[in-house]
């Protein structure tokens, strides 16, 4: 992967404003999105640099599954650009935006979370990130509930769990259950949700699109190939 820190390197100058990258104004259609960061510069550079050493030597979640599904993942992965920010307000601490993979370090730092903790945290979201970007590379993105749900489930399901095949998904059926009500009713009204920002924004147990595409996936975990295939759910 290609690694931006141009972001960084104007924020450690404190010349950072709306106007300083272009991604500022990527991250909701219409809108310039920028606050002002008011991190330590020198906690920001330590993990800046804890992502740099982790994409030089980043393996995926769920690898055996990505390669059957996406088996050019790496080749992919060596030409995508990923820009570390800072400026970017919550809740968009990771995305996808136009092919380039974007996190926003003030973001992640308000976890507050150790250094082991923080280390495989960025590899979910790297896992996270990356299928985003081979998704929307064969299916390009739509702006509707079937393609959101298709797209956050698989990234959602291939980086949440390390070994999706060790874990048992039946604990999650109210989950489940809960988010499918619910993506069916705005999928007959959208008025309900009209901008799909409740289908696909926070934190993941608070998205019901992504948590209905993921644990419907997750029912299918020996069968994703096919299901990928076939594209969005239904």
């Amino acid at each position: 992967m290609i690694i931006d820190t141009s972001i960084i390197d104007i924020f450690n100058c404190e010349g950072l404003n709306e106007n300083s990258h272009w991604i500022f104004s990527k991250v909701v259609d219409g809108e310039i999105l920028f606050e002002l960061p008011k991190y330590d510069k020198s906690i920001v550079n330590k993990i800046v640099q804890l992502i740099i050493d982790e994409l030089e030597n980043f393996k995926p979640c769920n690898e055996k599954i990505i390669l059957e599904i996406w088996p050019d993942f790496f080749e992919i992965l060596s030409y995508v650009e990923v820009i570390l920010a800072v400026g970017i307000p919550k809740p968009y601490d990771a995305m996808v935006r136009d092919g380039y993979i974007i996190f926003d370090i003030g973001n992640f730092l308000d976890y507050e979370m150790t250094k082991g903790k923080m280390i495989s945290f960025v590899r979910n979201m790297l896992t996270h990130e990356a299928i985003h970007v081979l998704i929307q590379r064969d299916y390009p993105k739509e702006k509707n509930l079937e393609y959101i749900s298709f797209d956050e489930g698989f990234a959602h399901l291939l980086a949440n769990w390390e070994d999706v095949s060790t874990v048992d998904f039946d604990q999650y059926e109210d989950k489940y259950l809960t988010a499918k009500e619910k993506y069916f009713k705005v999928l007959e009204d959208h008025e309900l949700d009209p901008d799909f920002r409740e289908a696909n924004e926070g934190p993941f147990w608070y998205k019901y699109a992504a948590i209905y595409g993921c644990l419907a996936l997750a029912k299918n975990k020996d069968d994703l190939l096919r299901i990928y295939k076939k594209g969005a759910i239904k």
